[in-house]
């Protein structure tokens, strides 16, 4: 049997499709949720690469890679769509000695699988809809107490995805368009929604706050020296940085938080129902995240990542723009009192109250 055969529709393919559309979670952002598991099953089964995968008609797309990133391949070049197909673990010791993953694209390309071990993933209503699996660069076995971990943490995804936790905003946009939408407004470097992404959601939270009443916020952040480090080290090790810095995002961010790739090293946090004196808080928690631990380009160096942060809270009646050009410039007065720092735009007022809209103050937590 070759790999191309695992495309070919089967009894039930629409009904699984249906199913993983009724979703909408493919070509959705990043979630914090999913890549804590996928790095818990790295690190349980001693594997470099773990994906939560799902496996659509003709594609094979990550929710969560750790370790690993490509955001999608053919369906025809994965593991996932045979994985789906198994009764239990699926397992292949070394994909160069199996006839069906000789060709197989994540074999003979990025990222060189050799060994895999993968879980199908079901939806609510039972249908297979994708996988967890790790994979390794090198050939090996897997112990049943490795497969058992493997089986407890696939449940907790499956569990994860009967709990969808994206904000309203977030959620309604998912749901108004299909894959082919939402997959233009996904960074598929960082598996962030990217500046169309994040102008889309603005303006669906403005609607909510309006209609509801509900505060929210948004910072803007920027990566501090990170031209020097691309510079030093080159493209490959920044965008290792840009990866490691959305996990980071999403590790510090509150479950509700939309994380967003503004462009280049820039990023922005919506922080929906967040009141103006506690999106500092939140702003600073995530700064100091980031800072908590070097970025390790090798095994032997490693390098300072730390983050300047704008903060500006929404003013009914504000158009998003001049929210974001608050934060902005609440950024670039960050960066030049020294960088890996808060600053807070002052709150929008009309013209005569003297206040102006671009003005920032320092944001300095207590100890």
């Amino acid at each position: 049997m070759s790999a191309d055969s695992n495309d070919a529709p089967g009894s039930g393919e629409q009904a699984r499709l249906d199913a993983l559309e009724g979703l909408s979670i493919v070509y959705t952002p990043a979630e914090e949720r999913f890549d804590r598991i996928t790095r818990l099953a790295a690190r349980l089964l001693r594997a470099p690469i773990a994906t939560v995968s799902l496996v659509g008609a003709r594609q094979t797309w990550f929710k969560s890679r750790h370790g690993m990133r490509l955001s999608e391949v053919p369906r025809r070049d994965g593991f996932a769509p045979w994985a789906i197909r198994a009764d239990g673990p699926f397992v292949v010791p070394d994909a160069l000695a199996d006839q069906r993953f000789t060709c197989c694209g994540m074999v003979t390309g990025e990222p060189h699988a050799r060994a895999y071990a993968g879980v199908a993933l079901r939806a609510p209503d039972g249908s297979r809809i994708g996988a967890l699996g790790v994979i390794d660069t090198v050939p090996r076995a897997f112990e049943p107490e490795d497969l058992s971990a493997l089986r407890d943490l696939a449940s907790m995804a499956e569990d994860q995805l009967r709990h969808m936790e994206l904000t309203s905003a977030q959620a309604a946009l998912a749901r108004e368009l299909d894959d082919a939408r939402r997959r233009i407004l996904i960074d598929p470097l960082t598996q962030a929604w990217n500046r169309a992404g994040l102008d889309a959601l603005l303006a669906r939270e403005v609607e909510f706050a309006t209609d509801r009443g509900r505060p929210f916020a948004l910072a803007m952040i920027d990566i501090d020296h990170f031209k020097a480090v691309n510079d030093t080290h080159g493209h490959p090790a920044g965008d290792g940085i840009l990866v490691e810095f959305a996990e980071r995002l999403r590790v510090a961010a509150r479950p509700q938080d939309a994380v967003c790739r503004f462009g280049g090293e820039e990023f922005v946090v919506l922080l929906p129902g967040c009141a103006p004196d506690d999106a500092p808080l939140v702003a600073d928690r995530i700064r100091r995240r980031i800072a908590a631990d070097p970025f390790r380009i090798s095994p032997d160096e490693s390098v300072p990542l730390t983050c300047s942060v704008g903060v500006a809270s929404w003013a009914r009646g504000e158009d998003p723009s001049v929210l974001v050009m608050r934060a902005d410039v609440a950024l670039y007065d960050a960066k030049r009192a020294g960088r890996d720092r808060v600053n807070v735009a002052a709150p929008l007022r009309a013209p005569s109250s003297g206040t102006r809209a671009g003005s920032s103050r320092s944001y300095h937590p207590d100890p």
